[in-house]
């Protein structure tokens, strides 16, 4: 009987239909037990009524997590991301809660088939290894949220317009990537502040759910009296860090490529360029009057990407660098999970690619072929650099290529260029302190983000 019961699921290829059979099928078998007289039978007849009791329980239970899991692959997602950020669509900000619904029904529909519900049936339907086992296929339904936020992510990286085949200096190509108006967009592509808008609301939906569904859901977990929660915990720590560290990749790089396209006409406006070799003076350090305008096009950016992450992610990010937080409850099963996203770790390596930028296009120039005038430009912008963004920005080895191409250029970072001649330090010293006054929003905008360092969230 049970081989005959066994192999009539195994010849069912609708993965959907099978769940239902199979359903049915235990609340048949169910009803056959109770009326057995399982105390009179001998223990090889109720081990194998055991045995199928366990079999047809775990086919249940895995299809019903194997739905879950289709269902939440196949959730409507947006392929548009406009700047408008209400997303009136609903395509973003209510996926986490469908998400939330399809595994909370799951946990429920679950438990008539984990546990026996009779003393009757406890006998054939009290399974340690069931129990056991389930952590794992509950596992798999609740990470495949990460599974279905990445293809989202990949829908917006393949939407985001990029000339591929203009050349990176050219106007054109620059404007592709710069102009946010609507008329510059192509039929097949999105336009790149919005498409990194939407990768930070992929990424805020990520946090949401770790911070808020899944805990109810171990929540209800733990109240439906299944085993293993720490277990089950673990694993979805473990995906939920890896969907994160991949979002934020996605957005240092789209962001930061981004950020850094000014900085193709950074070198040819010093060298060489008509505004250093044809003044009257060839030390005439006054027709330098600040920081070249691509770089200061560059920092002046920043500034959106501060708005744009505080917007999005919110200053919570910032307030505390614990993964968890404890509730009044002692237990450790009451610790509420709160945000994980690190502002601060975004731009560390946003910096970093900032300056790699700038060190890949300087590092192989002769010095001998820049003008007098070229090279204390140069020395203006590394100090406005290094010294306009708060000093906590700068990882170890942003620090290092810095310092590389400051002693290539023999640089040194100074608020005062005490190094230089008289004049010209007093009227670096002065350009220096006016471009600190007019980035002051940016600069104490960034000092808020500083807070104890916790373990990189961007994977290079």
């Amino acid at each position: 009987m049970r081989d005959i019961v066994l192999e009539a699921f195994s010849t069912t290829s609708n993965e959907t239909s099978l769940t239902d059979h199979l359903l049915e099928c235990i609340k048949e078998y169910r009803q056959c037990c109770s009326s057995l007289p399982l105390s009179e039978m001998s223990s090889e007849i109720c081990d194998i009524f055991a045995k199928l009791a366990y079999d047809l329980r775990k086919l249940a239970v895995r299809g019903i997590f194997l739905r879950a899991q289709l269902t939440i692959e196949t959730l409507q997602i947006k392929e548009r991301w406009d700047v408008d950020l209400t997303d009136t669509d609903g395509g973003i900000t209510k996926l986490p809660l469908l998400y939330e619904d399809i595994i909370a029904d799951s946990f429920i529909l679950c438990e008539d088939q984990v546990f026996p519900r009779t003393a009757i049936e406890k006998p054939l339907f009290d399974s340690d290894e069931l129990q056991e086992r389930f952590p794992e296929w509950s596992g798999i339904g609740m990470i495949s949220f990460i599974a279905v936020s990445q293809r989202l992510a990949d829908q917006i990286e393949h939407t985001v317009q990029r000339a591929h085949n203009q050349d990176e200096s050219s106007n054109e190509y620059q404007q592709s990537w710069i102009d946010s108006g609507v008329n510059n967009l192509r039929s097949s592509g999105q336009n790149i502040i919005s498409q990194a808008r939407g990768l930070l609301l992929v990424l805020n939906n990520i946090e949401w759910v770790a911070c808020h569904a899944n805990y109810r859901l171990l929540n209800l977990y733990k109240s439906l009296g299944y085993v293993s929660v720490d277990r089950l915990q673990a694993t979805l720590d473990e995906a939920w860090d890896e969907g994160r560290k991949n979002i934020c990749s996605r957005y240092v790089k789209l962001r930061s490529e981004w950020l850094c396209l000014p900085l193709q006409s950074y070198l040819s406006n010093l060298l060489p360029s008509e505004r250093y070799t044809s003044t009257k003076k060839q030390d005439d350090i006054y027709i330098i009057n600040g920081i070249q305008s691509s770089l200061q096009e560059v920092l002046a950016n920043l500034s959106h990407i501060y708005s744009e992450l505080i917007l999005l992610i919110g200053l919570k990010s910032i307030q505390s660098s614990s993964p968890y937080r404890t509730n009044s409850s002692n237990e450790t099963n009451d610790k509420k999970p709160i945000c994980s996203i690190s502002i601060q770790e975004i731009f560390h390596q946003i910096i970093q690619y900032l300056i790699q930028n700038i060190h890949d296009r300087l590092i192989e120039r002769n010095i001998s072929d820049w003008s007098q005038l070229a090279q204390l430009q140069l020395t203006l912008d590394l100090n406005a650099i290094k010294l306009i963004l708060p000093n906590y920005l700068f990882t170890n080895e942003s620090n290092k290529l810095l310092n590389t191409i400051c002693s290539c250029y023999k640089i040194k970072i100074s608020p005062v260029f005490n190094y230089l001649g008289s004049e010209e330090s007093q009227h670096l010293s002065k350009l220096l302190e006016k471009e600190r006054s007019k980035m002051r929003l940016l600069i104490n905008g960034l000092t808020t983000l500083q807070s104890p360092r916790r373990e990189s969230m961007v994977t290079g």
